[in-house]
Order: C-alpha cells, then structure tokens, then sequence
C-alpha cells in the first residue's frame, strides 16, 4: 500500500527540506510543491494572476470579462457562444465549417407528418369510440323497447306447468310458471 505524505508549512519550502516526489502545501497560499529529480521545487498550482479558466456560463447576459475558449450558453435563447479572442462565435458555427450550415426544413416536414398522423389515428380512435358508445345504447334502447311491449299487462301468463301444456304459445305473450 502506498501512502502519501503531504507535509504542511509556510511559504516555498526549500530543496532541502523535500525528498524527491514528496508533496507540500503553503497553508498560508494554498500552494501545492514538490520536488524533481534535479532537485528543484516546483510550485505545482502555479497559475498566473491574469490568467482565468474557461469554461462554460449559463446567463442571460453575455459574460464580462471573457477568456479565449469560454463558452456562454444565452440562457434566453440555448444558443452557445464561443469566446475567441474579441468576438463571441456561435457554436456551432454555420457556413464556413467542414459541415456548413444545418437546414432543418427536412426534419421539420417529418416532425409535422408525424403530429398530423397522430392526431388523425386520435381522431380516428375517438370517432370509433363514440360510435361503439352510440351502438350500444341503441341496442341498449331496442332491448328495453322490446322488455316494454312483454310487459304489457295484457300479454303477461302466469300459471301452472298443467296450464302452460295446455295452451296454444303467443310469441308476443310473457309466460311465467309458477308452483
């Protein structure tokens, strides 16, 4: 197992004070050193005071104080911009790129069939919903109509198994047995 020692103090520590590959901090700075084979401590954090890293901003108002490469994304709009040297470069940049300029129109054209297609098979889908509903509360009412006239008072039988063997059958007459 191999275990790192990071040895604390103030300021640059000197050649002497390091072994070859062993880490220091400035707990003051927070500067980070070692030392190399040559014997010379280098500061491994060391970035210049003007300098700034790049990196992306996400705003709707384009950064301040820009640096080579940034990116800003136009938290309006998603459009990303790219910092390059005095000029914000939309990215991707259209025109003059190994793909020129993106046209969209055809992927549009297809998006819209799609929604047209859909919406057509909703349509048709609800139609033959509501014609399924309609046909069975006609059925429902031809039914009912049909319950309605056997029930008519005057068409209604009741009575024995005797009496039924009896009669001559009326299809419009109800017969119930009973006992």
């Amino acid at each position: 197992m191999n275990v790192i020692t990071l040895k604390k103090g103030a300021g640059t520590p000197g050649s002497d004070q390091l072994e070859t590959a062993e880490l220091a901090l400035d707990v003051t700075r927070g500067d980070l050193y070692t030392k190399l084979d040559d014997g010379s401590v280098v500061q491994l954090n060391d970035i210049p005071d003007d300098a700034a890293p790049a990196g992306m901003v996400i705003s709707a108002t384009e950064p301040a104080d820009p640096v080579d490469g940034m990116q800003w994304m136009d938290a309006t709009t998603a459009i990303v911009w790219v910092w390059d040297e005095d000029k914000w470069l939309e990215f991707p940049a259209g025109g003059g790129g190994v793909g020129g300029s993106y046209d969209d129109t055809e992927l549009r054209g297809l998006i819209s069939d799609e929604v047209t297609a859909r919406e057509e098979a909703d349509n048709l889908l609800s139609g033959s919903i509501d014609d399924e509903a309609t046909a069975r509360e006609e059925a429902d009412n031809l039914l009912s109509d049909s319950i309605d006239s056997k029930l008519d008072a005057e068409k209604i039988w009741t009575g024995t198994q005797a009496e039924y063997d009896n009669l001559t059958p009326d299809a419009n007459t109800l017969y119930f047995i009973t006992a």
